[in-house]
């Protein structure tokens, strides 16, 4: 069982689903596993002021860049 580590965030008023998923993922599309995250909460337009939102922090892959250029890989040559 993989435990999935989450940040807290209180909810300023005004703010949306898709704002936190901007502001965290760089994306607003991806609401979708914030509002997964947060059962406690009826999916709404949006959220109550004050409300703590659970945000899953995403997991990522090193990249390998032993098959890139040196110009995009980093490398100095």
């Amino acid at each position: 069982m993989t435990t999935q580590t989450l940040l807290k965030h209180i909810v300023k008023q005004g703010e949306r689903w898709d704002h936190l998923a901007y502001y965290y993922y760089g994306n607003a599309l991806e609401y979708a596993r914030i509002v997964q995250a947060n059962p406690h909460i009826a999916f709404c337009e949006v959220l109550p002021t004050g409300a703590e939102v659970y945000i899953p922090v995403l997991t990522v892959k090193p990249t390998d860049n032993a098959d890139m250029p040196p110009w995009l890989s980093g490398g100095s040559n």
